[in-house]
């Protein structure tokens, strides 16, 4: 899985993370593999900037945070992702506990 698109809604990166989940992972019992060659599915770190700017607006790289989470790819199927960074647009209102909805959305991906 490459890093989803730059300047998506939190709603948009979750649907992003779940879909490709659903279309390309399945949960056995010795963990996640892939659907196509049911390889061990491999784990790279995500760099998440959260920016404080309308959804699909200009990034703003002077407010926010950034995260990291777990980034899940198939050796064979999909190799090493070559994109492993994007960027979530939301309002200042939000706060840092928003981006633990990706989290409980998706049910497989953790901070790291």
């Amino acid at each position: 899985m490459e890093a989803p698109r730059i300047g998506l809604s939190l709603a948009g990166l979750n649907e992003a993370i779940k879909v490709h989940h659903q279309q390309m992972y399945e949960d056995t019992n010795e963990g996640l593999r892939c659907r196509g060659c049911e390889g061990k599915v491999e784990f790279t770190p995500c760099t998440v900037s959260i920016h404080y700017a309308r959804p699909g607006g200009p990034c703003m790289d002077d407010l926010g945070e950034v995260e990291h989470f777990p980034l899940p790819y198939c050796p064979r199927c999909e190799g090493e992702p070559v994109s492993k960074s994007t960027c979530v647009h939301m309002g200042t209102e939000r706060t840092r506990k928003a981006f633990g909805g990706i989290l409980e959305d998706t049910g497989q991906l953790e901070l790291v």
